[in-house]
């Protein structure tokens, strides 16, 4: 059932099993082994609740399906969603030389990485990622010019892909006074999309770059 919201118990009061159910259990941060193990516990689930799973270390809240008149607060499918400002995703890739050729998208991969639910595609070196529930994401990639080789009069530019497809790009000069090529925006994502960070400079030859970051922050579930 539902939470119940709020109540002020006073002395004496006889406190019903509804009660204990709908005031604090329903209401409560429960703690679960796995998601398997959230949806044996929880066999009907409502909107509000929110679950904390120890294998990965995470907190989610469930969504009831979107309504226009009776629920507009909720997801396109219902289901357990991360909470906002969850970060599914943070990939740094440091002091790994890679080479860029000139005016060609190149894939970057991470020797630094953590992610929450994300299916990576290698567990040593993620370059793709896939989301793992459908959502709208905060994508944030940067490059920082000190981890570029000297290559005067050049640009440099960091870029996001969704399914193949730019979403968004940084830019960076060649100016000593731009330090970070970086881009951060909000992009729906269903559960299947596929999201990649891709470097490229024109400097008539090649580049290398060993400082890069990427990040995937889940901002709220679609509704729609």
């Amino acid at each position: 059932m539902a939470g119940l919201g709020y109540k002020a118990f006073t002395a004496g009061a006889v406190l019903t099993a509804a009660q204990v159910q709908g005031y604090l259990q329903d209401q409560a941060v429960m703690t679960f082994a796995s998601s398997a193990a959230r949806s044996a516990a929880i066999t009907a689930p409502s909107q509000g609740m929110t679950t904390y799973l120890t294998d990965s270390n995470t907190y989610w809240q469930y969504f009831d399906a979107y309504n226009s008149s009776t629920n507009p607060g909720g997801a396109a499918s219902a289901g357990w969603y991360p909470l906002s400002g969850s970060v599914a995703f943070h990939g740094v890739r440091d002091n790994t030389s890679l080479s860029i050729a000139n005016a060609t998208f190149t894939n970057i991969t991470f020797n630094t990485f953590s992610n929450m639910g994300m299916t990576l595609d290698s567990t040593t070196t993620p370059g793709a990622i896939t989301v793992p529930t459908a959502g709208f994401y905060r994508v944030t990639a940067y490059a920082d010019r000190v981890g570029w080789s000297s290559t005067a009069g050049t640009y440099r530019y960091v870029y996001a892909t969704k399914n193949g497809t730019t979403t968004t790009q940084g830019i960076l000069s060649n100016s000593s006074t731009i330090e970070l090529a970086k881009f951060s925006g909000v992009v729906k994502l269903a559960a299947s999309d596929v999201i990649r960070m891709y470097l490229q400079q024109d400097s008539g030859g090649a580049a290398t770059n060993n400082r890069t970051g990427f990040s995937v922050e889940f901002v709220r579930p679609a509704s729609v």
